[in-house]
């Protein structure tokens, strides 16, 4: 009995050191995260975007390599929605095209469900972008090009879940802005959370430098979405319509 109690006792330093540097250093690195994703999401709150943000790379760089990729793409998603509540709706838009190149070129694997919430954050920040893009009267080829893409995105997910309706509304808003004159577009106050609103030079971070309306394609004749898209797709869909929730 005595050597067992002794070969338990001199056992346990090594099955610490297994478990601590091998399968239970997982669970550590995911309770620190957590830990971390918490305390940023309580700084977003307060409206500590810049301090948030820390917390949330900080939370990053703890993951590391490791496969905890639902948790990584989360962290993903609350820095863009703080980039898009500190009047950064470039670097938000930014932040979701690559989190959702590393989704496609299989950097991470994500549920169905998880990956619907990434296309529906991108499809949401590319509809505001193209919207602060036509009130800086950027080219409607700049414009066009965000918003054409939230419009695709918009249209897989309603795809995907043809009884829900408010990705059907999602989808309609997008073809209404596009076939919506830029006039009427200054009269629509932007909210006040989730809309980049406050952002400034979203042209020129979108790459239309010295593209203005009235130069080149500026807004004018020809508006709507392109070949294909008219007045039947918009039929339902009043203009001012705006996509809900931001799917993060």
């Amino acid at each position: 009995m005595r050597k067992y109690l002794l070969f338990i006792c001199l056992s346990l330093p090594f099955m610490w050191a297994y478990y601590y540097f091998g399968a239970g250093q997982a669970y550590l690195i995911h309770d620190q995260v957590a830990e971390l994703k918490i305390k940023g999401d309580a700084l977003a709150a307060a409206g500590s975007w810049e301090e948030s943000l820390k917390v949330y790379d900080e939370a990053l760089s703890a993951l590391g390599k490791t496969d905890l990729d639902k948790a990584k793409a989360s962290l993903h998603l609350a820095k863009s929605r703080v980039y898009l509540n500190n009047q950064q709706i470039v670097q938000a838009t930014k932040e979701l095209e690559s989190l959702m190149a590393m989704i496609h070129n299989k950097e991470l694997t994500l549920t169905t469900n998880d990956q619907e919430k990434v296309r529906a954050a991108l499809a949401h920040s590319l509809y505001y972008t193209a919207w602060h893009m036509r009130l800086e009267g950027v080219a409607k080829q700049f414009w066009k090009k965000d918003l054409e893409s939230a419009r695709q995105h918009f249209r897989l997910l309603a795809e995907s879940k043809r009884e829900n309706q408010s990705l059907k509304y999602n989808l309609q808003a997008s073809i209404a802005f596009g076939l919506m004159d830029r006039e009427a577009l200054k009269l629509e106050p932007l909210p006040e959370t989730d809309s980049g609103r406050g952002s400034q030079g979203v042209g020129a971070g979108r790459g239309a430098v010295g593209q203005q309306a009235g130069q080149g394609q500026g807004e004018g004749e020809g508006e709507g979405l392109g070949q294909g898209e008219g007045e039947q797709d918009a039929r339902g869909s009043g203009l001012g319509e705006r996509p809900e929730g931001t799917g993060s």
